[in-house]
């Protein structure tokens, strides 16, 4: 992905673009909550999977007329909210000077994550009440998050022992955890158990581990399910959205490493409304990567809407005071 151009799209009135360059660049983006980073996520979720949004909107087997409707109510959703009695304007949405209806998806593979794909809390109703299973479901995990798997069923069955011994691997030897997890049964729910077996949950897992382990177990499934869907002579974007609000210092530095050595050969594209996470992955990426392979970028909110700067900004000026 070389360039994201956005105007009247949600948080966003005023025309906004991201240049990635030709190469093309990664990019760190910091930006507070609401002011407007979530929307350049939703942005390029519906470059890439706008199907698979509209999907629910539609209704089975109805004409062209109430189709067409729907596909329309649906995209005005996205459209910038202005003051009553304001015109609202269809908004604008670009990916490398394509309309996103447009653009090409063949030759791509974008896998995103956010911090809600790490809910693992699943409800069904048993005897007419609803109840809450604290559980971690493989397919479950992966259908909610936005990952190019056709069949999330088959995909499970064919990799179950890959993806949980990468995990286990990965624990060990990135995350320093003494943990283990396994499949518990055949609808591919995961445990979770320390290393000397004492602790050991697979539905109820709050009630004997802490978030910030269900949550690095849930990213880990995520990750380990993507290197393996990922396929050669693709471009493979990477996009994750706040993905650390739970972890530790020490976890969210191990998390860094993960994703700069494990997606090395991905266009990552990262999210955060957390400074001290941002700082960490600036120097991280300073100390042992070449920062021109990257944009790193702030959005901030004014009365004037949502504004962009690059970091590289501040270096300039400098220049020109000196």
């Amino acid at each position: 992905m070389k360039k994201l151009e956005i105007k009247d799209f949600k948080a966003f009135e005023n025309r906004i673009s991201f240049d990635f360059g030709a190469s093309p660049k990664n990019m760190l983006l910091f930006g507070e909550n609401g002011s407007g980073k979530t929307s350049v996520y939703e942005a390029i979720k519906l470059c890439f999977y706008k199907d698979r949004l509209l999907k629910p909107h539609l209704t089975v087997g109805a004409a062209a007329a109430q189709r067409a409707n729907e596909e329309r109510d649906f995209y005005k959703s996205y459209n910038h909210r202005v003051p009553s009695g304001k015109a609202v304007r269809d908004f604008t949405l670009k990916i490398n000077g394509n309309d996103f209806n447009s653009f090409p998806l063949a030759g791509y593979q974008c896998f995103m994550i956010s911090s809600v794909d790490l809910n693992n809390i699943q409800s069904e109703v048993v005897g007419g009440k609803v109840v809450n299973k604290d559980v971690i479901n493989l397919p479950a995990i992966l259908k909610r998050a936005f990952l190019p798997i056709d069949n999330v069923e088959v995909f499970v069955s064919s990799n179950i022992t890959t993806i949980v011994d990468g995990v286990n691997a990965s624990l060990k030897d990135c995350f320093y955890e003494d943990l283990v997890i396994g499949q518990e049964d055949a609808n591919y729910d995961i445990f979770i158990k320390n290393g000397e077996g004492s602790l050991r949950e697979s539905n109820g897992l709050h009630t004997i581990f802490n978030e910030a382990i269900i949550n690095l177990v849930i990213l880990l499934l995520l990750f380990h399910s993507i290197l393996i869907q990922q396929s050669a002579g693709t471009h493979k974007i990477l996009v994750m959205d706040d993905m650390v609000t739970s972890l530790d210092a020490s976890n969210r530095k191990f998390l860094i490493d993960f994703v700069l050595k494990k997606f090395n050969d991905f266009q990552k594209i990262i999210f955060t409304h957390n400074i001290g996470f941002n700082n960490l992955f600036y120097k991280s990426i300073a100390r042992d990567y070449d920062t021109n392979d990257w944009s790193f970028q702030n959005i901030y909110l004014t009365n004037a809407g949502p504004q962009q700067y690059y970091y590289d900004e501040f270096s300039k000026a400098q220049e020109i005071l000196d």
